[in-house]
């Protein structure tokens, strides 16, 4: 079970990793270029489907965050929390 967990952390932060890495990508394109000009074909799209394109740009950006968010929530939940809190407190390990 340690070793499952482990694995399921490894692979929220690898992928929350690699998103940033996206961003601070681009970010640096920017900066490096001056500016981002996107190819002619997704130019034209863009400006003749914004709303559609904008709607798709969101739906994965929303796919993404709940991917993350699922896969984080059964950690956060009170269960496993007062659990872990007990035993980082030493509360288990006490004799009474």
């Amino acid at each position: 079970m340690q070793i499952q967990t482990t694995f399921c952390h490894a692979a929220i932060i690898s992928g929350q990793v690699i998103i940033l890495a996206f961003g601070c990508g681009v970010i640096g394109a920017v900066l490096y270029y001056n500016y981002l000009s996107p190819p002619d074909q997704v130019s034209n799209l863009w400006r003749d489907y914004p709303h559609e394109l904008t709607m798709v740009v969101t739906v994965i950006a929303t796919v993404l965050s709940l991917i993350s968010a699922t896969s984080v929530y059964p950690l956060l939940s009170p269960a496993y929390h007062s659990h872990s809190l007990l035993v980082s407190s030493g509360f288990l390990s006490r004799r009474h």
